[in-house]
């Protein structure tokens, strides 16, 4: 369903910058609440925006705010929409007459996510257009796929299908094999998502954003279940500057809990008049750090393969 829409005219830019967020209600049925921007009716791969979700059930929020953005090519005839839908459990997704999104001959082990949920009328659709600096950089830590799940698709909806959801485990404080970044003496330690250089040629304003799509896990059948608080930050050449985003995940019994996907956000504004910065290149990482302190563990926290920073003046 369409929330905002906005038509850009001809441009001789060669990208364009689009950013939207909007707080989520559910209203009815749980699930896990999908916005993301579509350009001239299509979505996108991960590799040109981020998808904003937020499960909306008792145990975790029933109602969340979502922020997404798009960093990629600009088209002649250019209509950048924000787009409310779900997140799918199957492999492939068919829009029904209804507008409800379900799987089409999808096994009997799969679930479609049929939740209802109603989007503020605060929700904002903004694209940035004739940035002379602008950019964007994935995540550094790429999943590494076989070749017979890469859909040859790109325009594929589901974002759980592996070109636009893989998802990379980067911490554990419960020594789990897959996820590199275990915790050293108890503690998990900080990890770069993104890293790029943006080089400045004079005191013009840049402005950061970042944004994760952070997943933690439950393990039903035993006790590892994941607790505690993430935080997302961005440093510039060193220093953590501007917003941290923070997320509570809580486990709370018999599976049920916080222990689902969010979306996260941090942002700064370069050489604005409180922070001003010199010309020349700076290097731009945006960080991220599971806090175990406190009674808390994570056996498996993943973080999507989403456009994790965007930078547009």
């Amino acid at each position: 369903m369409t929330v905002l829409s906005n038509a850009m005219p001809p441009l001789e830019q060669a990208h364009t910058t689009t950013l939207a967020s909007g707080n989520v209600y559910r209203d009815g049925a749980s699930g896990d609440a999908l916005l993301g921007i579509y350009q001239n009716g299509a979505c996108f791969n991960t590799h040109e925006g981020t998808w904003g979700i937020n499960d909306l059930f008792d145990f975790a929020e029933v109602q969340a705010p979502i922020y997404v953005h798009r960093y990629g090519p600009s088209q002649q005839e250019d209509v950048r929409t924000l787009e409310a839908t779900r997140l799918f459990f199957c492999g492939q997704c068919v829009p029904l007459p209804s507008g409800q999104y379900c799987p089409s001959a999808a096994p009997s082990s799969t679930v479609c996510n049929c939740v209802n949920y109603k989007v503020g009328a605060d929700a904002r659709l903004i694209t940035v257009a004739n940035s002379t600096i602008s950019g964007s950089a994935p995540l550094l830590h790429l999943p590494s796929l076989p070749a017979q799940l890469v859909p040859s698709d790109a325009t594929s909806c589901c974002p759980i299908s592996p070109m636009l959801g893989s998802p990379w485990c980067w911490a554990t404080s419960t020594g789990q094999p897959s996820c590199p970044n275990g915790a050293i003496n108890g503690t998990v330690q900080p990890v770069p998502l993104a890293r790029a250089t943006i080089t400045l040629p004079g005191n013009e304003p840049v402005f950061l954003t970042a944004k994760a799509r952070m997943q933690a896990h439950f393990d039903p059948a035993g006790s590892l279940h994941d607790s505690g608080d993430i935080y997302l930050w961005i440093t510039v050449d060193g220093q953590a500057l501007g917003t941290v985003g923070k997320q509570q995940i809580k486990y709370v019994n018999n599976g049920l809990g916080s222990e689902s996907a969010r979306v996260m956000c941090a942002s700064f504004p370069m050489n604005s008049d409180s922070t001003p910065s010199a010309p020349g290149p700076h290097e731009v990482v945006v960080w991220a750090w599971a806090n175990v302190s406190g009674g808390g563990s994570f056996n498996r926290l993943e973080v999507y393969e989403d456009q994790i920073l965007v930078w547009f003046n």
